[in-house]
């Protein structure tokens, strides 16, 4: 060893002592113990870094738990996810989607009060809510052709919930401006949200943006009665079904559009054709179940509709098609099946509504459509043929030969009348 090493050494001393108990002096004994110490020292940091080794050993084990959990529970939320999301885009029915939506977004991100609004325009509309004392909002298939579509309903017709875009206030303005998601811990009583929501009331709230290629659609705006009831989680999951929800909400809207275009008129936007025999013969089958209803229709002519594209021009005979089925569709019933059967031609098939009825109905239109005044449009008049559905009726088709009949009279009468058809006027028609 060089002389600059250290060295540990172990000390033993012994008094010695004479025979009478003087002390003689005192006996020292050295020994060299470097190598004892040094071997200590290294067994005790071995020790040591065993100690840190098991302790690092158990924490990663435990991160490692942790994140198997996570992993688990994230796929197992992915595996919700998408089972709701393909539950969503199996639809194209929108008002199916709607109510598939507001139940399935609540395997993904449980709420007490939720809706779906969509972008009309400059209106925001409201397609479906969920909430207390909200049983259920979302239009049936029913109401939709009762009512027009889901065309009338986005422009706010009907009984729509809809809000002007440029009002929206505090949280739901941020979420269609910045088009992303707006977590709320705790609602406060000044807190603005959309007028009607049914999130009214709720602790926390969470609004995610509907958003299809760079383009918003619409919002779904979830609460929950418990404060700070969302988080980062919530929200995240919240955005990735809303994604899917945009798609399928906007695939839907397109295809009943298309089914909506293929059973519209594209001059007057009433019902063509098409729909009315379609509609018809579900409302004669309904007719005829016990205890039978009545049942009637009208035909409706326009008047030397001829001369006037002759003499006004094509673009002023629009004008007046537009004009009278709009007063038409204005005076008619909600339940009342009315469209343009070609050319200058109407028809309205009158559910429980027998002859007298649908005579009183006629009338009405006639005088309406005689004393009609827009500007660009000249004095116009109509011919109607009405007819009842009875006993001896086969089916609409019939029952519009029979009109087509009255509709004949009339115009033999002089025009501008109403006639109505009756089986003493022909016993055996020809059927179309």
């Amino acid at each position: 060893a060089s002389p600059n090493d250290e060295r540990y050494m172990e000390v033993q001393s012994t008094v010695l002592h004479d025979g009478v108990g003087g002390m003689l002096g005192c006996l020292v004994v050295l020994h060299d113990v470097t190598a004892r110490t040094l071997a200590q020292a290294v067994l005790k940091e071995s020790e040591e870094a065993l100690v840190r080794d098991i302790r690092e050993r158990e924490r990663l084990e435990r991160e490692n738990e942790r994140l198997l959990e996570d992993a688990r529970r994230r796929a197992a939320e992915a595996d919700t996810l998408r089972q709701a999301a393909a539950a969503v885009a199996a639809s194209l029915q929108l008002d199916t989607a709607i109510d598939r939506i507001l139940d399935e977004v609540k395997r993904v991100v449980p709420y007490d009060a939720g809706a779906v609004w969509l972008v009309s325009g400059d209106l925001l509309v409201a397609l479906g809510m969920r909430g207390p004392g909200i049983e259920r909002l979302s239009r049936s298939r029913a109401e939709r052709e009762r009512d027009g579509g889901w065309h009338d309903w986005l422009r706010g017709g009907a009984d729509a919930v809809t809000v002007a875009a440029s009002l929206l206030e505090g949280p739901t303005r941020e979420v269609v401006e910045r088009r992303r998601p707006v977590l709320i811990g705790e609602l406060g009583p000044q807190t603005a949200l959309i007028p009607g929501s049914p999130t009214k009331g709720m602790s926390s709230w969470l609004g995610v943006p509907l958003v299809v290629h760079d383009r918003l659609i619409g919002l779904m705006e979830l609460a929950n009665i418990q404060a700070a009831r969302f988080g980062t989680d919530e929200a995240q999951m919240a955005e990735a079904f809303a994604d899917q929800v945009a798609v399928a909400l906007e695939n839907a809207r397109l295809f009943e559009e298309t089914q909506r275009l293929a059973v519209t008129d594209p001059l007057t936007a009433v019902h063509n054709r098409r729909y009315f025999f379609d509609q018809g013969e579900k409302e004669f089958a309904r007719a005829r179940r016990y205890p039978p209803k009545d049942l009637s229709a009208i035909m409706l002519d326009i008047d030397h509709f001829k001369l006037i594209n002759d003499r006004f021009g094509h673009a002023t005979g629009d004008v007046v098609l537009k004009e009278i089925a709009r007063l038409c569709r204005d005076e008619l019933r909600t339940v009342d099946i009315f469209a343009r059967m070609g050319g200058e031609e109407f028809a309205a098939l009158l559910p429980e509504t027998d002859l007298s009825g649908a005579f009183l109905t006629a009338e009405r239109l006639r005088a309406r459509i005689e004393s009609l005044e827009a500007e660009g449009i000249p004095h116009t008049t109509v011919s109607i043929g009405i007819a009842e559905a009875t006993p001896e009726c086969a089916g609409v088709g019939m029952l519009l030969t029979w009109c087509d009949r009255a509709l004949y009279g009339a115009k033999e009468q002089g025009r501008n009348r109403v006639n109505a058809f009756t089986l003493r006027d022909n016993v055996q028609p020809d059927f179309v």
